[in-house]
């Protein structure tokens, strides 16, 4: 793009955000200002709560009263490289973003093909170039001011499938919202594939895959085992 844009980067959190997104944040903004048109302004807003679906509206208050054509949703756990803004503009697209990992087990992919969030869609290592889906999360997503200007409030909410009596979040009401309106949404693979997710992980034997003890060690192993465990079951003992 060489017209002069307005971008607004939209960051619903909780009490704090991590080192290494903060860090991405901080590169991508200062790519961003060296590559911009002339006449162009990048602003970052933040809301700090714990109602996802009234701190994005909230967000996209800020960003429309401040002029912004553009608005680029960005989870506080993403990681992300500093070219990804300037990737996503280049798209001309209304709707498009990243696919990633949902931060849960078993850690199933945000695209899907349909407005049921169980046809989901992977970016394998074959995966390249545009894909046209039904949803997607909003880690990683650059949507036109356009779309909140043509769009009627509320733009997000929890919202309720009556056939499965169940509850979906506020970034799959708003792709139900956008789609119904004519929107398209699309993800980048190739983009994906630069993208991640950081947080903490509770490790246990049943989560992690260990590797197989060497033919030889193996059948030591019991025996070396025991002593070991015998002296740990006590030390949890004593400190209980």
């Amino acid at each position: 793009m060489t017209t002069p844009m307005k971008v607004a980067i939209c960051v619903p959190a909780g009490d704090s955000v991590g080192t290494e997104f903060a860090s991405d944040l901080t590169g991508l903004v200062a790519y961003q200002a060296t590559r911009q048109p002339a006449g162009s302004s990048l602003q970052v807003f933040f809301s700090k709560g714990g109602q996802p679906a009234v701190q994005r509206c909230d967000l996209v208050r800020l960003a429309l009263g401040a002029g912004a054509d553009w608005l680029l949703w960005l989870s506080p756990d993403m990681r992300f490289p500093r070219g990804a803004l300037e990737r996503l503009l280049s798209l001309e697209t209304a709707v498009v973003g990243a696919n990633y990992l949902a931060p849960v087990s078993p850690f199933l992919p945000v695209a899907a093909k349909s407005l049921d969030p169980e046809t989901r869609i992977r970016t394998e290592k074959s995966s390249s170039g545009l894909e046209f889906v039904q949803a997607t999360g909003m880690g990683l997503l650059l949507t036109s001011a356009e779309v909140f200007r043509k769009l009627p409030e509320p733009w997000f909410m929890v919202g309720f499938n009556a056939d499965s009596k169940s509850y979906f979040g506020e970034e799959l009401y708003f792709c139900r919202r956008v789609t119904e309106a004519g929107y398209r949404i699309v993800i980048d693979h190739d983009l994906s594939k630069l993208v991640g997710r950081s947080g903490t992980y509770e490790y246990r034997e049943d989560t992690i895959t260990r590797p197989k003890a060497p033919a030889k060690a193996r059948a030591a192993a019991p025996a070396e085992a025991a002593p070991a465990q015998k002296k740990s079951t006590k030390a949890n003992k004593s400190t209980t």
